[in-house]
């Protein structure tokens, strides 16, 4: 049995449908591929390369625009960000879920292009813009990002982060609960102009920072 044959035979028990594509080893036809699982649920790119060649960025860009406006869930795993690769063309899809791992060359304000619901982003330890990060925010008590549910970003660091930097201008209330009095982090609630109220959690340990953004209340507060 060929490689076709055999993915169609596994598909055949399964409807929730995933594939992992490893760039810089194994590569695959993708219009023989995109034929033969023509409805990806979610899509996994994981660069294996330090430093992925032209043909390689080629290659991701190809999955992509294969599979991307089918697909529901996108993980990107050490995957360079570039011109013809950007959040920008990443955030026209109606994803449910992405997922950035170490993506050294991310830039922040490309987020408000994004079209998710829940956002997950690791970053390494290069610099990490709180600036930017306010900026986003701000944006979206704005208005912008109206499907986004939850963002999540974790990034190294042994420096504890100012977060007046990141709070400043949000009119953001500092909250406590029983609940959350456990916990090291500290918590914030921030509301846009159509009403909606979103947690801040912003935490710091010993090699990590995160900030966690989850909608709370989509009823307007009278």
């Amino acid at each position: 049995m060929d490689l076709v044959k055999w993915i169609q035979h596994i598909n055949s028990f399964s409807e929730n449908r995933g594939i992992e594509f490893y760039v810089g080893n194994t590569y695959f036809d993708i219009p023989t591929l995109r034929n033969t699982l023509p409805k990806l649920r979610d899509i996994t790119i994981t660069c294996s390369k330090d430093e992925p060649d032209e043909h390689d960025m080629l290659y991701v860009q190809n999955i992509l625009r294969a599979f991307i406006s089918k697909t529901q869930c996108l993980e990107l795993n050490s995957v360079p960000l570039q011109e013809n690769l950007s959040l920008q063309h990443i955030g026209i899809a109606n994803l449910e879920v992405l997922s950035l791992d170490y993506q050294s060359n991310m830039r922040f304000d490309d987020l408000r292009t994004l079209n998710v619901e829940s956002c997950f982003i690791a970053k390494g330890s290069d610099q990490m813009s709180l600036v930017d990060l306010n900026r986003f925010f701000k944006l979206w008590i704005k208005g912008s990002n109206p499907r986004l549910n939850e963002l999540f970003i974790e990034w190294d660091t042994e420096i504890i982060p100012d977060w007046n930097v990141l709070l400043k201008g949000l009119k953001a209330i500092e909250t406590t609960s029983e609940e959350e009095e456990e916990e090291e982090a500290k918590f914030f609630t921030i509301r846009n102009c159509r009403g909606i109220t979103a947690r801040l959690k912003v935490d710091h340990d010993e090699d990590s920072a995160r900030v966690d953004f989850e909608i709370i209340r989509l009823i307007p507060i009278n």
